[in-house]
């Protein structure tokens, strides 16, 4: 039984890597070319290409899967932080304008009070 059962994922290895193979092409060898690296649909194919893998990886017990998974979770994982870093200044940057906007209506504020207090 065990001999089937190894016999068996051999093969849907196999067939996987085949099928794997124009996938992994298209992400090495096309996407760069047509999209920039932090793409969405870049990014969003390589999180498809992750999942595939390891789905592989943990089914058929493929280690030729989970280390593509490693390598390409590698490789986005320094896009996806480049992209939060520049949208958490954007963000900090955003926050310190509408600051200097808050304290000069409240500054505004505090003017027009007095300028009533005195009538």
């Amino acid at each position: 039984m065990t001999w089937c059962s190894d016999s068996a994922r051999a093969v849907m290895r196999l067939g996987y890597r085949i099928l794997r193979y124009p996938l992994q092409r298209i992400d090495r060898d096309v996407l760069p070319v047509l999209l920039a690296e932090d793409a969405p649909v870049a990014l969003a194919y390589q999180r498809l290409l992750i999942g595939y893998d390891r789905i592989a990886a943990t089914t058929l017990d493929d280690e030729s899967a989970a280390a593509q998974v490693m390598r390409i979770d590698r490789r986005s994982a320094v896009i996806r932080y480049a992209i939060a870093r520049q949208h958490h200044e954007i963000q900090c940057e955003t926050d310190a304008l509408l600051a200097g906007h808050r304290a000069r209506f409240l500054r505004s504020q505090c003017r027009h009070s007095r300028h009533y207090d005195e009538l």
